[in-house]
């Protein structure tokens, strides 16, 4: 035997041991998921979709990352829109894609798949409050608003189908699209970004609810001060505006005096009645001259329990009272 022959047994020998000793596995991954590989504790590559072979003395699996295209929201809250507070929750179309962000870049693949699906959607919330706060700010400064306007003035801007509110959008996905990459996500060009949930802060909803009843009111007491109007407004702010069916507002001994009573259409029913003098003789009588409307009467109270002297027998009862014989039987005192 030539010693090339020799030599290349020898090689094939060894090449045989250490495939044998590597362990290969051959795997197939779905068309819509990576394999994040890892060689010897160091990033290698991402994998598939297809068949993958993996050397098992030396390749990790570190992580299965999802590819697919898909919607996902995003809740930035601490927004201002003419100092009122709220957090918009946005839907977006996109697809956490390592290797289309980056693309050969090796270190740039690395630095996008160490991070947990927790990171990545945090900083995808910090680039959209980004360009929301710019982009909230440029709508003020284009359209100002008078310092009286009302929370509706000042939300109505962000309404989705408005037109600022369509081009905001249109500027957040130009813009969202290059910052997106530099997590790792691609954005979908044909799916555009949607506002799913607008949440002002509670005191905010009460302001709104304020206004809607203090609406309602005004229409029907033209003439009542706002300091009285307040204080319809406290009577019936609990309740569900629609079910509201009676206001009374009368004039007593030359002040206004206002009496609200209000029934609400439930199965429990309800009444609530606020009594308040207010000296205002020349608005009081314009006032009364409203004709009342006619209210549910009240559940009629319950008659008095009779005293005990009534139970007392007087001379007149007596007399229509029978003599009965002693030891008559049962049946002889039911005749009498």
């Amino acid at each position: 035997m030539e010693t090339y022959q020799i030599i290349l047994i020898v090689f094939v020998l060894v090449a045989g041991a250490i495939i044998l000793y590597l362990k290969p596995g051959l795997k197939f991954v779905p068309q819509e998921k990576r394999l994040v590989i890892y060689r010897a504790g160091h990033y290698h590559g991402i994998a598939g979709p297809g068949p993958v072979i993996l050397w098992r003395r030396i390749d990790t699996e570190e992580r299965t990352i999802n590819v697919r295209e898909q919607p996902t929201t995003y809740t930035v809250d601490n927004l201002f829109i003419y100092g009122v507070p709220i957090a918009l929750t946005f839907s977006i179309w996109s697809a956490f894609d390592p290797v289309q962000a980056a693309g050969d870049d090796h270190a740039g693949q690395m630095r996008l798949v160490v991070f947990s699906e927790y990171e990545r959607q945090s900083q995808v919330i910090l680039a959209l409050r980004n360009i929301l706060v710019q982009e909230l700010g440029a709508i003020e400064q284009t359209y100002p608003l008078p310092a009286q306007a009302t929370m509706g003035d000042r939300i109505l801007p962000i309404i989705p189908g408005l037109p600022v509110c369509n081009r905001m959008l249109e500027n957040l996905r130009n813009r969202l699209q290059a910052d997106m990459r530099t997590i790792g996500f691609v954005l979908n060009p044909t799916r555009p970004i949607l506002i799913t949930g607008i949440k002002p802060p509670e005191s905010v909803m009460k302001g709104f609810d304020r206004e809607r009843v203090m609406s309602f009111l005004r229409p029907q007491f033209p003439n009542l001060p706002d300091d009285v109007l307040a204080q319809l407004y406290t009577s019936i702010e609990k309740l569900d505006l629609p079910t509201l069916q009676r206001f009374v507002v009368q004039n007593e001994s030359g002040n206004l005096s206002t009496r609200i009573e209000q029934r609400t259409a439930n199965a429990q029913g309800g009444q609530t009645r606020i009594t308040m003098q207010t000296p205002m003789a020349g608005d009081a009588a314009n006032v009364a001259a409203q004709p009342p409307v006619n209210a549910t009467p009240a559940a009629p109270r319950p008659a008095p329990a009779p005293s005990p002297a009534a139970d007392e027998l007087r001379p007149g009862d007596l007399t229509v009272l029978k003599r009965v014989p002693r030891g008559a039987t049962a049946d002889q005192r039911r005749v009498a």
